[in-house]
């Protein structure tokens, strides 16, 4: 067991133990950091929503804080012009590459991104960029569910899920700097079901953003 320490975060004096993440510092004492591809159990973070920036004292840039680990006398601040730029850029990037049409949705009760727009200000609709073309079909080849790849926002923890949970199940996913047609290693080439393990339904459901 790591030693105690403690940090600040927005001014709070905070007990944590050494090496902890500092996004689930902050979220398991009630402050909000958005964050779409972070997994507690993933022992190395991928942040690649770029959403949880935070502020640390004594550096210029900020940093994401699920890749930031706790010692003794960190502060941070999870609100900042620089931070806000940052959120704000990223946000419009996954909005750009999701279909909208929120009051439609039927998962707009537990959509991660509405969450995050209410507690950031931000809105749900683009600004500065355009939106990509999302001409795909949906996948219901599951028994319990269907996957629909114009929705999803690439966070990765399915894909997660289906190699670290349970063992390499079979997955479609397309990560963003890789160009249409390439898959993750394992994957096929061509419309390959994300999902055909209903014992994953579970934790996939508790686990994606958007379920």
């Amino acid at each position: 067991m790591s030693k105690k320490v403690t940090i600040t975060i927005d001014g709070r004096e905070i007990e944590a133990h050494e090496g902890e993440k500092v996004l689930w510092v902050a979220l398991d004492n009630d402050i909000f950091i958005p964050n779409l591809c972070a997994l507690k159990e993933k022992e190395h973070p991928s942040g690649s929503c770029r959403l949880c920036y935070v502020q640390v004292e004594g550096r210029p840039e900020p940093v994401t804080a699920c890749t930031l680990a706790a010692k003794e006398g960190l502060s941070v601040q999870t609100r900042s012009p620089q931070v806000d730029r940052l959120v704000k850029s990223a946000f419009e990037l996954l909005l750009s590459n999701h279909r909208l049409g929120c009051g439609r949705c039927p998962r707009r009760k537990s959509c991660a991104l509405l969450k995050i727009a209410r507690e950031r200000g931000l809105k749900m609709r683009l600004s500065r960029l355009s939106a990509l073309e999302l001409d795909v079909e949906i996948d219901e080849s599951p028994d319990t569910f269907a996957f629909d790849r114009s929705r999803c926002l690439l966070c990765g923890r399915c894909v997660w899920i289906c190699q670290e949970v349970a063992g390499g199940g079979p997955r479609f996913y397309q990560p963003r700097n890789n160009p249409p047609g390439r898959h993750i290693p394992g994957g096929q080439p061509g419309p390959v079901p994300l999902y055909r393990m209903r014992a994953l339904r579970r934790s996939l459901s508790q686990r994606c953003p958007l379920f």
